[in-house]
């Protein structure tokens, strides 16, 4: 038996079937502990379904009811019934009561608890937060960043010579920008994975500055060249007494080429077309020059015989020898400015995510990769407490390289010491490529590696999901569609006269994709629907046309017993997703009696920013930091009217009103806001919120509050986060609003009777009775990317790497290969995402797109569908509506689903409100909750706060942000605010130590100090002199004491060992605000 099984899982093949039935077959081996099994898939989802299922099928087996399973552990173990239920029961227990070690789980996840196991070993903080939003942390980072710039001479030379550069060539000047966009794209896997001596070659700016100049010796002399030659031909051609426009096709003619030159800017040099080209191997010297009828004929043969053609000649034969060489300089030089700048950006990243406590999660593959590749993996691995000796990888083919890298030695490891593994994936599936994943792994590099240990490939080739007619389209249609998309590219690829690796990879991907039937599904039907639609008639556009038919589909599901649950909407972008929502909820409003059919869930769709309770909350918060914002006065006014009043009514009150007259102003809003306004301004973010809810939202009946239940919890959950990471400052909160906030998504309950909005690449795993596609029209190709290529000619290979924008014009540099590779690779993620999408219906699909145009090449989805129906239509199944045949195609009928009654789900829409008062005494209490409530014990807790207090303040003028900083932690309550500044402010001005708070010393604050024999000392404050250092402990009490004392003198003898300058030591009596200095001895 092999010890390395591989399963190809097309869609609906029962892959989680066929895993759970393997994980029941591992643990059911008395030899085998669950403990040492590690079963990793690509999301939370697909963990908790396949964590699920395991429990599941052991609760039937363990309670003898019917499981699919039963026969074949039966079979494996040779066990009767009471038996196997034993088995399963024992199994159940171990599991549920070491639930932690029930090693089912992301990929990314494994890799966290690898690396926080680690941090100690590596030097990280061990209380790091993961974030997941690398490009917010990312345009954080860039902005700190260009704040220091002015630390450093020589980038901000480089910024300014670039900025100017950009000013020359007409565009924005903003490098920030620039920089800003660049590092977006480029921080990737393939980025992080470069050795410290690759950054080290690409941090030099000296040897950006000399590769800019080899750059420019091969541009400059091209570029030059070719102008020359158009000036020198418009020269004899007025010598010769003529025009351009006396030349065959004028302007866009062979003569039209040279004034192209003599005009063209760098980097944009025009290319010899058909009638040039024509020309230049014109036989007799005078093809697509002169039209024979021309009057002027003699005078243009005379012209261009006497040395026209020759310079013509030239022209051409030195641009077919410099071109490539200069468009490849020129695709490099311009993104040379901001690459040079990457290194010392990605070095700030790092130094940015140290300073807050942040570890990306793109850079923990990378980052564990490095760390594997100077230790012994197996060691690191086992640090995490786990020994794991069996392994099983789902979604394979979503895997990416670097990840595999991290798992290769603990398989390499099982598999050598003769335990069983295996992997299940569909190169077909594989969607995530902009995640990094790499389904080559799975398609030949896995079986290659693992040869010597003979692989068991094992194909999956019932579908289980979907009736027999949904089956044979998607049989046919990718087999077909496939075959078109391969047959374009190779074309492409002889065009170019370019070689690749596996060229033929579409199809060989493709060649699998046809499905058999289970005995229980061959006699069922289904439905498929695909339907074009033309946009020449301005009376019925296109968007218009989707929408009618969307609606129209909905309504044929419904007739047919459909219940709303049973459908999803598929689409590919989110603002797709909004428009669809959109849709639904204007059908909803104009067809009152049978709305509750149209209600929807998405998840991706539904934005906070489409509240009008989440706006008016925030329109509020901003008023409490800017009364004066004229602009957010009016949002805020519209937004407390709007409520009572249509919307143009509230829009026509606000012409009325002089919102710069803020007393005014004051007396239109709610009385008890405007009363609670000073209180406001002192509350944390999230009581705030609660308070502001208490005040403007709970009590307005006419708000509905129910329908806005998810809106408003959603938005308490991005108010409790904000706070945790990033604090209570309201200006702050705002801007992340601006800018991040205001765009997540609402979660909205996945048990609600509602059609399903959701995007393709969310869809994956899932399945629904009906699938309607509204825009089927994402291109083949992918946008402008940039891509990471490793040169080979010189001097391009003096770096390691050069950021390369994808585009067609790489195709005339000496990056036409890795052009071409990144276009296949783009092809077949359109194509997947096509099967992904149209395998997901159970009984019926309906497909709308676009009817593509005419004589057009096939740039989009639609396209090729489209020349499937045309192009392959004798190979079609039989179709039983070709009235409208190619634009409406229809295969089947749809499936009647017999009603169920519906059980009502139990919403509890009440939500929580917080006394806010008593939140805060319960807050101020806090810390003295062990203590006894009486007189004696208040000292101690004042020497606390003053002790907080103090950590803040390094200059009399931090006395109030210090107060403000307790007030927002809730330590202190807002009413006290005057009190303890007046105290910290006589504190500070008393003469004995108002010199300890001035810029002449370096102070540190509650800083442990490790002594050698590991004991830690903490004073309260350390100031360093120029020639001496000063050790202060605070005391709250009136009484002084000998231990007083001998605690700083600790203090002074552990630095006196760290700095070689005299020590001084004092305790200060905070409540008669005494200093007491004390002797070292």
């Amino acid at each position: 038996m092999s010890l390395l099984t591989v399963y190809t899982a097309s869609a609906g093949s029962g892959k989680t079937f066929q895993l759970t039935g393997e994980y029941l077959k591992l643990i059911f081996n008395p030899e085998v502990s669950f403990r040492s099994i590690l079963a990793v898939t690509f999301t939370n989802k697909a963990t908790a379904e396949m964590r699920d299922r395991i429990l599941s099928e052991l609760y039937l087996l363990a309670t003898s009811q019917k499981s699919n399973h039963a026969n074949a552990l039966k079979e494996c173990y040779q066990l009767n019934d009471r038996e196997l239920a034993q088995r399963a029961t024992f199994l159940l227990k171990q599991i549920v009561h070491n639930y932690s070690r029930f090693n089912i789980s992301t990929i990314d996840s494994f890799f966290q608890i690898i690396l926080k196991a680690l941090t100690r070993e590596i030097g990280l903080n061990a209380s790091l937060n993961v974030e997941l939003n690398q490009n917010q942390i990312i345009e954080k980072s860039v902005e700190d960043f260009f704040s220091l710039i002015d630390e450093k001479p020589q980038l901000k030379h480089w910024l300014s010579e670039f900025a100017i550069q950009k000013i020359h060539e007409g565009k924005s000047w903003d490098v920030q920008k620039d920089v800003l966009k660049f590092a977006t794209e480029a921080f990737n896997e393939t980025f992080f994975s470069l050795s410290e001596a690759d950054l080290k070659q690409i941090t030099s700016l000296e040897s950006f500055k000399l590769f800019k100049k080899e750059l420019a010796a091969i541009m400059d002399p091209v570029f030059n060249k070719l102008r020359d030659f158009g000036i020198q031909a418009l020269k004899i051609i007025r010598t010769n007494g003529l025009q351009v426009d006396d030349f065959q096709y004028k302007n866009s003619g062979v003569a039209g080429f040279f004034i192209k030159l003599q005009q063209m800017m760098p980097g944009k040099v025009p290319e010899p077309g058909v009638r040039v080209l024509k020309a230049y191997a014109s036989p007799d010297g005078m093809q697509d020059w002169c039209a024979k009828s021309s009057a002027n004929a003699p005078l243009i043969q005379q012209c261009v015989q006497s040395g026209l053609q020759d310079l013509l000649n030239q022209c051409v034969d030195f641009y077919n020898q410099q071109i490539v060489n200069y468009n490849t300089a020129h695709e490099v030089y311009k993104n040379l400015d901001v690459f040079a700048l990457l290194s010392d950006v990605f070095n700030h990243l790092r130094d940015y995510c140290n300073e807050q406590d942040i570890f990306l999660l793109s850079m923990a593959s990378p980052f564990l990769a490095k760390l594997i590749d100077k230790n012994d993996a197996p060691f690191i691995y086992e640090k995490t407490g786990e020994y794991l000796k069996y392994y099983m990888i789902d979604e394979f083919q979503d895997t990416s390289r670097m990840q595999w890298q991290n798992f290769y030695p603990l398989f390499f490891n099982s598999i050598s010491q003769g335990n069983r593994s295996l992997v299940v994936g569909d190169v077909k599936q594989s969607i995530y490529r902009w995640r990094n994943s790499d389904w080559n792994l799975l398609h030949s590099e896995l079986l290659q590696e693992f040869a010597a240990f003979g692989p068991n490939v094992v194909n999956l080739p019932n579908n289980y999901r979907s009736q027999r007619y949904v089956v044979e389209f998607n049989n046919w249609c990718f087999s077909t569609i496939a075959a078109i998309a391969q047959s374009q590219f190779t074309q492409k690829l002889e065009e170019g006269k370019l070689q690749i690796q596996n060229p033929d990879i579409i199809t060989q991907i493709y060649q699998t994709v046809k499905q058999d039937l289970p005995e229980n599904k061959i006699n069922t039907q289904g439905f498929v629907s695909v339907r074009f639609n033309s946009d020449d008639n301005p009376d019925n556009p296109a968007e218009l046309q989707v929408q009618t038919q969307l609606i129209e589909n909905l309504n044929q599901l419904f007739e047919n017993g459909y219940q709303p649950r049973d459908v999803a909407v598929l689409v590919r972008k989110n603002a797709e997703g909004a428009l669809v929502a959109k849709w639904l909820m204007q059908h909803r409003q104009d067809n009152p009696k049978d709305g509750h059919l149209f209600a929807f869930v998405s998840n991706d769709s539904v934005f906070l920013n489409a509240s009008l309770i989440v706006n008016y909350l925030i329109a509020a918060i901003r008023f409490l930091i800017e009364p004066k914002n004229e602009l957010n006065n009016a949002e805020l006014y519209y937004f407390y009217t709007s409520r009572k009043e249509s919307p143009s009514g509230s829009v026509s009150n606000l012409a009325a009103i002089d919102f710069s007259d803020l007393e005014a102003f004051l007396k239109l809003l709610p009385h008890n806001f405007v009363l609670a306004i000073d209180e406001l301004r002192q509350l944390p973010l999230t009581t705030l919120v609660n308070r502001l809810l208490n005040l403007l939202i709970y009590p307005d009946d006419s708000l509905n509050i129910s329908q806005n239940f998810a809106f408003i919890q959603t938005f308490q959950d991005a108010v409790l986060q904000f706070s945790q990471k990033q604090g209570n400052n309201l200006a702050s909160f705002i801007e992340w609003w601006k800018q991040t906030g205001n765009q997540l998504a609402v979660s909205l309950s996945e048990e609600q009777n509602a059609i399903r909005i959701l995007t393709i690449h969310k869809s994956k795993g899932l399945q629904y009775k009906a699938v309607i596609l509204p825009f089927v029209n994402w291109t083949l190709d992918q946008q402008s990317k940039l891509i990471w290529a490793k040169p080979e000619n010189k001097p391009f290979n003096s770096m390691p790497v050069l950021p390369i924008t994808y585009s067609a014009k790489l195709l005339s540099t000496h990056f036409g290969a890795h052009y071409m590779h990144e276009y296949l690779m783009a092809i077949i993620d359109s194509l997947n995402m096509a099967y992904v999408a149209f395998t997901r219906a159970e009984n019926a699909l309906f497909i709308i797109a676009p009817l593509p145009k005419k004589n057009e090449s096939a740039k989009r989805i639609n396209d090729v569908l489209y020349r499937a129906f045309t192009d392959f239509k004798n190979k079609l199944l039989p179709i039983p509506n070709t009235e409208t045949f190619p634009d409406f195609f229809t295969y089947g009928v749809i499936p009647p689903v017999e009603k169920i009654k519906e059980i009502p789900l139990l919403v509890n829409n009440t939500i929580p409100q917080l006394n806010t008062t008593d939140f805060l005494k319960l807050r101020l209490k806090g810390q003295r909750f062990f203590q006894k409530d009486n007189q004696e014990s208040e000292p101690i807790y004042k020497g606390q706060i003053f002790h907080a207090l103090l950590e803040h303040i390094f200059t009399p003028d931090d006395i109030p942000n210090a107060v403000e900083k307790l007030i927002g932690n809730g330590l202190i309550h807002f009413s006290e605010k005057k009190l303890y500044i007046d105290a910290l402010s006589k504190l500070i001005s008393h003469t004995a130590v108002n010199s300890f708070f001035t810029s002449g010393y370096k102070t540190i604050t509650e800083a442990s100090i490790m002594l050698t024999d590991g004991a830690l000392k903490r004073p309260d404050r350390v100031l360093f002199g120029a020639d001496e250092v000063i050790v202060i402990d605070y005391k709250y009490t009136l009484s002084t004491s000998d231990a007083h004392k001998k605690q700083v003198q600790e203090y002074m003898q552990a630095i006196s060992q760290i700095e070689n300058k005299p020590v001084k030591g004092f305790v200060w009596y905070l409540i008669n605000n005494h200093l007491v200095e004390v002797n070292s001895d």
